[in-house]
């Protein structure tokens, strides 16, 4: 990976907070990937000026302030109706005797409805691979980062035909990185609650107070300068995996694993994806049924995000 790998929760926050490491200029990857290809990829780089966890100085502050006024002023209005659907889905999908695909019928509808409230405009199919999210992934080939940049343009067309409640280039980056985070930390927090009260009704489990497991498996940072970690020599240019997923969850607000970022990356829909989760939780702790994963497949070939793209179970009382 050609990268130092990071488990030590502590270390990995103190990276996250620290100026000494900064995102990966992936913008400037591209750019570079053109010149040696002699390809356009015009569409990728654009996109990536867009997101926020991809860009640093005053540029990400710029972005980061954009899109948290966006949040703000659409989540009152986007939580309403997503509470509705929640509290009319949950009974619906859980009745005894029946088998059910936990993605297509919960997670995605919720996720679905949740960005199309914060985007104000309907959310176009989304279970398509290569997902656009993986246009962060520096180990593609050159056609599947084509099939990236095509479904790129797809979302953005579809949004260009709608009247967003902000610009299409910000809907699009929303989509790209916002979707799956939310789409994957649900499906990963259902997997692992369902796993481990096997046996168990759903209204006798303990429901953590926030996301008890992340769809965001890592994320890189580059040393701007030499460094020592824990005894090892950091030489500036370097990059650090920080694995998210390796940090426990202790479940309460206060003490959250560092899912969301530290520092001036702290996630901006922090707030409204803890929200949503314990809306779901709220409404799965009212079901006096028993649900058992019968099989569950992770998306295949994707390594930016851990997304479910089946979860199958059996409901029984």
């Amino acid at each position: 990976m050609r990268s130092w790998c990071i488990f030590d929760p502590d270390l990995i926050t103190d990276i996250l907070k620290s100026a000494d490491f900064v995102v990966v200029d992936y913008a400037g990857e591209y750019a570079k990937l053109e010149q040696r290809t002699h390809m356009d990829w015009t569409v990728l780089i654009d996109a990536l000026h867009h997101i926020p966890l991809a860009n640093e100085g005053e540029h990400h502050s710029k972005l980061r302030r954009d899109f948290a006024r966006l949040i703000s002023a659409r989540s009152a209005a986007t939580k309403k109706p997503v509470g509705e659907l929640v509290a009319k889905t949950v009974p619906a999908v859980f009745r005894a005797g029946r088998s059910a695909e936990l993605v297509q019928e919960l997670i995605r509808p919720i996720n679905d409805a949740l960005f199309t409230g914060l985007i104000g405009a309907r959310v176009p199919d989304y279970s398509s691979a290569p997902s656009a999210s993986q246009l962060l992934d520096r180990f593609l080939g050159l056609n599947r980062r084509k099939r990236v940049q095509s479904e790129i343009v797809r979302l953005s067309k579809s949004f260009s035909e709608q009247n967003p409640a902000t610009s299409v280039q910000y809907a699009t980056a929303l989509m790209q990185v916002g979707y799956d985070s939310v789409l994957g930390s649900l499906g990963n927090s259902l997997v692992a609650l369902l796993g481990e009260g096997a046996g168990s009704r759903l209204c006798d489990l303990a429901y953590p107070d926030s996301l008890p497991r992340t769809g965001v498996p890592y994320v890189e940072r580059v040393a701007k300068k030499d460094c020592a970690i824990q005894g090892s020599n950091i030489r500036a240019g370097d990059r650090v995996r920080l694995i998210l997923e390796a940090c426990p969850a202790r479940g309460h607000a206060g003490e959250e694993a560092p899912f969301f970022g530290k520092g001036r990356h702290l996630c901006v829909g922090k707030e409204l994806s803890q929200w949503l989760w314990r809306t779901l939780a709220q409404e799965l702790a009212k079901v006096r049924l028993k649900v058992r994963i019968t099989q569950a497949r992770l998306r295949p070939n994707d390594y930016v995000f851990s997304v479910y793209e089946s979860i199958e179970v059996s409901i029984h009382e």
